[in-house]
Protein backbone atom coordinates (compact mmCIF):
# COMPACT_ATOMS: atom_id res chain seq x y z
CA UNK A 1 0.00 0.00 0.00
CA UNK A 2 2.85 2.37 0.89
CA UNK A 3 4.64 1.65 -2.37
CA UNK A 4 1.50 2.22 -4.45
CA UNK A 5 0.92 5.54 -2.72
CA UNK A 6 4.46 6.70 -3.42
CA UNK A 7 4.26 5.66 -7.05
CA UNK A 8 1.06 7.63 -7.48
CA UNK A 9 2.48 10.66 -5.71
CA UNK A 10 5.70 10.58 -7.71
CA UNK A 11 3.78 10.31 -10.96
CA UNK A 12 1.78 13.39 -10.01
CA UNK A 13 4.79 15.48 -8.94
CA UNK A 14 7.25 14.49 -11.65
CA UNK A 15 4.75 14.15 -14.48
CA UNK A 16 6.02 10.76 -15.59
CA UNK A 17 5.67 7.07 -14.78
CA UNK A 18 8.12 5.77 -12.25
CA UNK A 19 9.43 2.36 -13.21
CA UNK A 20 11.18 1.49 -10.00
CA UNK A 21 11.09 2.53 -6.35
CA UNK A 22 14.12 2.12 -4.11
CA UNK A 23 12.28 1.62 -0.86
CA UNK A 24 13.17 3.60 2.22
CA UNK A 25 15.13 6.81 2.83
CA UNK A 26 17.54 7.98 0.09
CA UNK A 27 18.29 4.66 -1.56
CA UNK A 28 18.29 4.97 -5.38
CA UNK A 29 16.28 3.30 -8.09
CA UNK A 30 16.98 3.74 -11.77
CA UNK A 31 14.30 4.40 -14.33
CA UNK A 32 14.75 2.63 -17.64
CA UNK A 33 13.69 3.68 -21.12
CA UNK A 34 10.00 3.37 -21.83
CA UNK A 35 6.81 4.93 -23.11
CA UNK A 36 3.72 5.83 -21.15
CA UNK A 37 0.12 5.67 -22.42
CA UNK A 38 0.49 9.03 -24.18
CA UNK A 39 3.49 7.88 -26.20
CA UNK A 40 5.87 10.05 -24.17
CA UNK A 41 9.42 8.85 -23.77
CA UNK A 42 11.57 9.37 -20.71
CA UNK A 43 15.04 8.54 -19.61
CA UNK A 44 16.85 9.43 -16.41
CA UNK A 45 19.27 7.82 -14.00
CA UNK A 46 18.09 9.96 -11.09
CA UNK A 47 16.01 8.13 -8.51
CA UNK A 48 12.64 8.83 -6.95
CA UNK A 49 13.47 9.46 -3.30
CA UNK A 50 11.20 8.84 -0.31
CA UNK A 51 9.37 12.16 0.32
CA UNK A 52 9.31 11.43 4.07
CA UNK A 53 13.06 12.16 4.15
CA UNK A 54 12.52 15.73 3.00
CA UNK A 55 14.75 15.26 -0.06
CA UNK A 56 14.03 17.42 -3.09
CA UNK A 57 12.43 15.92 -6.18
CA UNK A 58 15.32 14.75 -8.38
CA UNK A 59 16.18 16.30 -11.72
CA UNK A 60 14.45 14.66 -14.67
CA UNK A 61 14.48 14.87 -18.45
CA UNK A 62 11.12 14.79 -20.18
CA UNK A 63 11.15 13.77 -23.83
CA UNK A 64 7.99 13.85 -25.89
CA UNK A 65 6.84 13.76 -29.50
CA UNK A 66 5.00 16.90 -30.55
CA UNK A 67 3.53 18.38 -33.71
CA UNK A 68 6.10 20.35 -35.64
CA UNK A 69 5.83 23.66 -37.47
CA UNK A 70 4.55 22.07 -40.68
CA UNK A 71 1.25 20.24 -40.98
CA UNK A 72 1.89 16.54 -40.53
CA UNK A 73 5.46 17.10 -39.36
CA UNK A 74 6.40 15.77 -35.94
CA UNK A 75 9.60 16.19 -33.98
CA UNK A 76 10.97 15.10 -30.63
CA UNK A 77 11.64 17.71 -27.95
CA UNK A 78 13.03 17.51 -24.46
CA UNK A 79 13.52 20.13 -21.78
CA UNK A 80 16.31 19.78 -19.25
CA UNK A 81 16.26 20.89 -15.59
CA UNK A 82 17.88 24.23 -16.54
CA UNK A 83 14.89 25.13 -18.71
CA UNK A 84 16.69 24.55 -22.03
CA UNK A 85 14.57 22.98 -24.77
CA UNK A 86 16.13 20.73 -27.41
CA UNK A 87 14.76 19.33 -30.67
CA UNK A 88 15.87 16.16 -32.40
CA UNK A 89 17.85 16.57 -35.63
CA UNK A 90 17.83 13.35 -37.68
CA UNK A 91 20.90 11.97 -39.44
CA UNK A 92 21.20 12.69 -43.16
CA UNK A 93 23.18 14.02 -46.11
CA UNK A 94 23.11 17.55 -47.49
CA UNK A 95 24.97 19.99 -49.74
CA UNK A 96 27.03 22.27 -47.49
CA UNK A 97 28.01 25.68 -48.82
CA UNK A 98 26.32 27.71 -51.54
CA UNK A 99 25.84 27.50 -55.32
CA UNK A 100 27.75 29.90 -57.54
CA UNK A 101 24.65 31.92 -58.32
CA UNK A 102 23.55 32.54 -54.71
CA UNK A 103 23.19 36.24 -53.98
CA UNK A 104 26.23 37.72 -52.19
CA UNK A 105 27.92 34.34 -51.68
CA UNK A 106 31.58 34.23 -50.59
CA UNK A 107 34.37 32.25 -52.19
CA UNK A 108 34.91 30.21 -49.00
CA UNK A 109 31.48 28.55 -49.40
CA UNK A 110 32.53 25.79 -51.81
CA UNK A 111 29.57 23.47 -52.31
CA UNK A 112 30.32 19.91 -51.12
CA UNK A 113 28.38 16.90 -49.87
CA UNK A 114 28.37 16.19 -46.14
CA UNK A 115 26.87 13.22 -44.32
CA UNK A 116 25.82 13.42 -40.68
CA UNK A 117 25.70 9.80 -39.53
CA UNK A 118 24.17 10.27 -36.08
CA UNK A 119 21.07 12.19 -35.10
CA UNK A 120 21.47 14.70 -32.28
CA UNK A 121 19.50 17.15 -30.15
CA UNK A 122 20.01 20.87 -30.75
CA UNK A 123 18.84 23.66 -28.49
CA UNK A 124 15.65 25.13 -29.94
CA UNK A 125 16.75 28.69 -29.14
CA UNK A 126 19.93 30.58 -28.49
CA UNK A 127 21.11 30.36 -24.89
CA UNK A 128 19.37 33.05 -22.86
CA UNK A 129 20.79 35.41 -20.28
CA UNK A 130 18.64 33.81 -17.60
CA UNK A 131 19.97 30.33 -18.39
CA UNK A 132 23.55 31.61 -18.33
CA UNK A 133 23.14 33.45 -15.02
CA UNK A 134 21.46 30.44 -13.41
CA UNK A 135 24.69 28.50 -13.84
CA UNK A 136 27.42 31.18 -13.94
CA UNK A 137 25.89 33.75 -11.52
CA UNK A 138 27.02 36.83 -13.50
CA UNK A 139 25.59 38.25 -16.72
CA UNK A 140 28.32 39.19 -19.25
CA UNK A 141 25.88 40.57 -21.84
CA UNK A 142 26.31 44.01 -23.37
CA UNK A 143 22.52 44.23 -23.46
CA UNK A 144 22.30 43.11 -19.85
CA UNK A 145 19.62 43.17 -17.15
CA UNK A 146 17.26 41.28 -19.44
CA UNK A 147 17.56 37.75 -18.09
CA UNK A 148 13.88 37.58 -17.16
CA UNK A 149 12.70 38.53 -20.63
CA UNK A 150 14.23 35.79 -22.76
CA UNK A 151 17.03 37.74 -24.41
CA UNK A 152 20.02 35.78 -25.72
CA UNK A 153 23.25 35.91 -23.76
CA UNK A 154 26.03 37.55 -25.77
CA UNK A 155 29.45 39.09 -25.23
CA UNK A 156 30.77 35.62 -24.31
CA UNK A 157 34.03 34.19 -25.59
CA UNK A 158 34.36 30.69 -27.01
CA UNK A 159 36.54 29.85 -24.00
CA UNK A 160 33.87 31.07 -21.56
CA UNK A 161 31.28 28.95 -23.35
CA UNK A 162 33.49 25.89 -22.75
CA UNK A 163 33.55 26.75 -19.04
CA UNK A 164 29.75 26.97 -19.08
CA UNK A 165 29.52 23.57 -20.80
CA UNK A 166 31.91 21.99 -18.28
CA UNK A 167 29.81 23.24 -15.38
CA UNK A 168 26.62 22.06 -17.04
CA UNK A 169 28.06 18.61 -17.69
CA UNK A 170 29.23 18.35 -14.10
CA UNK A 171 25.57 18.56 -13.04
CA UNK A 172 24.26 16.00 -15.54
CA UNK A 173 24.69 12.23 -15.69
CA UNK A 174 22.40 11.26 -18.53
CA UNK A 175 23.02 14.02 -21.07
CA UNK A 176 26.28 15.57 -22.27
CA UNK A 177 26.41 19.01 -23.87
CA UNK A 178 28.74 20.57 -26.42
CA UNK A 179 28.82 23.15 -29.19
CA UNK A 180 27.69 21.96 -32.63
CA UNK A 181 30.24 21.40 -35.35
CA UNK A 182 30.03 23.82 -38.26
CA UNK A 183 28.54 21.06 -40.43
CA UNK A 184 25.93 20.16 -37.80
CA UNK A 185 25.01 23.81 -37.46
CA UNK A 186 24.42 24.37 -41.18
CA UNK A 187 22.63 21.04 -41.56
CA UNK A 188 20.29 21.90 -38.67
CA UNK A 189 19.76 25.45 -39.93
CA UNK A 190 18.75 24.29 -43.40
CA UNK A 191 16.38 21.61 -42.08
CA UNK A 192 16.11 20.00 -45.50
CA UNK A 193 16.19 23.22 -47.55
CA UNK A 194 18.87 24.45 -49.97
CA UNK A 195 17.99 28.15 -50.16
CA UNK A 196 19.88 31.15 -48.80
CA UNK A 197 17.57 31.28 -45.77
CA UNK A 198 15.55 28.39 -44.41
CA UNK A 199 12.36 30.06 -45.60
CA UNK A 200 13.51 30.98 -49.12
CA UNK A 201 15.93 32.86 -51.38
CA UNK A 202 16.47 36.58 -51.79
CA UNK A 203 14.03 37.67 -54.55
CA UNK A 204 15.65 39.18 -57.64
CA UNK A 205 13.67 42.37 -57.00
CA UNK A 206 15.51 42.83 -53.68
CA UNK A 207 19.06 42.12 -54.82
CA UNK A 208 19.77 45.82 -55.15
CA UNK A 209 18.64 46.47 -51.57
CA UNK A 210 21.65 45.22 -49.67
CA UNK A 211 20.35 46.00 -46.18
CA UNK A 212 16.79 44.66 -46.54
CA UNK A 213 15.13 41.32 -47.20
CA UNK A 214 11.40 40.68 -46.98
CA UNK A 215 12.07 36.93 -46.68
CA UNK A 216 14.57 37.41 -43.86
CA UNK A 217 12.17 39.69 -41.96
CA UNK A 218 9.96 36.66 -41.28
CA UNK A 219 12.63 34.63 -39.49
CA UNK A 220 15.38 36.94 -38.22
CA UNK A 221 16.43 40.04 -36.36
CA UNK A 222 19.08 41.76 -38.49
CA UNK A 223 20.34 45.22 -39.43
CA UNK A 224 17.11 46.40 -41.02
CA UNK A 225 14.61 45.46 -38.29
CA UNK A 226 16.59 44.99 -35.06
CA UNK A 227 16.83 48.65 -33.99
CA UNK A 228 20.48 47.77 -33.28
CA UNK A 229 19.84 45.51 -30.34
CA UNK A 230 19.12 41.87 -29.55
CA UNK A 231 15.55 40.61 -29.16
CA UNK A 232 13.93 37.85 -27.06
CA UNK A 233 14.42 34.41 -28.57
CA UNK A 234 11.70 32.53 -30.47
CA UNK A 235 9.70 35.54 -31.63
CA UNK A 236 10.31 34.84 -35.33
CA UNK A 237 9.23 31.81 -37.36
CA UNK A 238 11.21 28.59 -36.71
CA UNK A 239 12.59 26.30 -39.40
CA UNK A 240 11.10 22.95 -40.39
CA UNK A 241 12.74 21.21 -37.42
CA UNK A 242 11.57 23.73 -34.82
CA UNK A 243 14.77 25.77 -34.41
CA UNK A 244 14.40 29.52 -33.83
CA UNK A 245 16.74 32.41 -34.71
CA UNK A 246 19.20 30.37 -36.74
CA UNK A 247 19.43 33.51 -38.85
CA UNK A 248 20.26 36.77 -37.08
CA UNK A 249 19.86 37.96 -33.47
CA UNK A 250 23.34 36.76 -32.38
CA UNK A 251 26.18 34.90 -34.05
CA UNK A 252 26.51 31.38 -32.67
CA UNK A 253 29.82 29.78 -31.74
CA UNK A 254 30.64 26.38 -33.27
CA UNK A 255 33.27 23.90 -32.12
CA UNK A 256 35.49 24.01 -35.22
CA UNK A 257 38.66 25.91 -35.93
CA UNK A 258 38.27 27.74 -39.24
CA UNK A 259 39.59 25.90 -42.28
CA UNK A 260 39.05 25.66 -46.04
CA UNK A 261 36.23 23.42 -47.20
CA UNK A 262 37.19 20.07 -48.78
CA UNK A 263 36.73 19.35 -52.47
CA UNK A 264 35.40 15.82 -51.96
CA UNK A 265 32.41 14.55 -49.94
CA UNK A 266 33.00 14.07 -46.22
CA UNK A 267 31.41 12.34 -43.25
CA UNK A 268 30.91 13.97 -39.83
CA UNK A 269 33.57 16.66 -40.33
CA UNK A 270 35.08 18.01 -37.10
CA UNK A 271 37.43 20.67 -38.46
CA UNK A 272 41.22 20.80 -37.89
CA UNK A 273 42.83 19.95 -34.56
CA UNK A 274 44.19 23.47 -34.06
CA UNK A 275 44.01 26.92 -35.56
CA UNK A 276 43.82 30.65 -34.87
CA UNK A 277 40.06 31.33 -34.86
CA UNK A 278 36.82 29.50 -34.08
CA UNK A 279 33.81 29.35 -36.40
CA UNK A 280 30.63 31.27 -35.65
CA UNK A 281 27.47 31.14 -37.74
CA UNK A 282 24.12 32.75 -38.44
CA UNK A 283 24.71 36.50 -38.58
CA UNK A 284 23.35 38.93 -36.02
CA UNK A 285 21.20 41.93 -35.17
CA UNK A 286 23.91 44.22 -36.60
CA UNK A 287 24.44 42.54 -39.97
CA UNK A 288 23.05 42.78 -43.49
CA UNK A 289 21.15 39.81 -44.99
CA UNK A 290 24.19 38.46 -46.86
CA UNK A 291 25.85 37.66 -43.52
CA UNK A 292 22.76 35.87 -42.20
CA UNK A 293 22.58 33.28 -45.00
CA UNK A 294 22.72 29.60 -44.03
CA UNK A 295 26.00 29.16 -45.92
CA UNK A 296 27.77 32.29 -44.67
CA UNK A 297 30.91 31.64 -42.63
CA UNK A 298 32.50 33.82 -39.97
CA UNK A 299 35.24 33.26 -37.41
CA UNK A 300 36.64 35.00 -34.38
CA UNK A 301 39.40 34.78 -31.79
CA UNK A 302 38.15 32.28 -29.16
CA UNK A 303 39.39 34.59 -26.39
CA UNK A 304 37.49 37.66 -27.61
CA UNK A 305 33.84 38.53 -27.13
CA UNK A 306 31.43 40.82 -28.96
CA UNK A 307 27.95 42.16 -28.23
CA UNK A 308 26.55 40.20 -31.17
CA UNK A 309 27.94 36.72 -30.43
CA UNK A 310 26.24 34.01 -28.36
CA UNK A 311 25.64 30.29 -28.78
CA UNK A 312 23.30 27.31 -28.60
CA UNK A 313 24.15 23.76 -27.53
CA UNK A 314 23.93 20.22 -28.81
CA UNK A 315 22.88 17.49 -26.36
CA UNK A 316 23.79 13.82 -26.56
CA UNK A 317 22.47 11.04 -24.35
CA UNK A 318 24.96 8.95 -22.38
CA UNK A 319 24.19 5.37 -23.36
CA UNK A 320 26.24 3.53 -20.76
CA UNK A 321 24.22 1.68 -18.12
CA UNK A 322 24.32 3.47 -14.76
CA UNK A 323 25.04 1.52 -11.61
CA UNK A 324 24.03 2.39 -8.08
CA UNK A 325 26.66 4.20 -6.02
Amino acid sequence: MRISYLLLLSSFILGFMVVGYAGQNTERAYQQRGFNDSGEYYRTNRAWLNPSTGMEVPETWRITTVRGVKEGCYNTIFKNPMGMSFVYIPAGTFEMGSPDDEFRRDKDERLHKVTITQGFYMQATEMTQRQWVKLMDKNPSHFGDREHRGYPVENVTWVEVQEFIDKLNDRQDVVRYRLPTEAEWEYACRAGTSTAFYNGDVPKSEEGEEGYSRILNEVAWYHHNSEQTTHPVALKKPNNWGLYDMHGNVWEWCSDWVSEYPVTPCVDPQGPEDGHARIRRGGSWSHFPMFCRAANRSWHDPHDSTADTGFRLVAETVEEDKQED
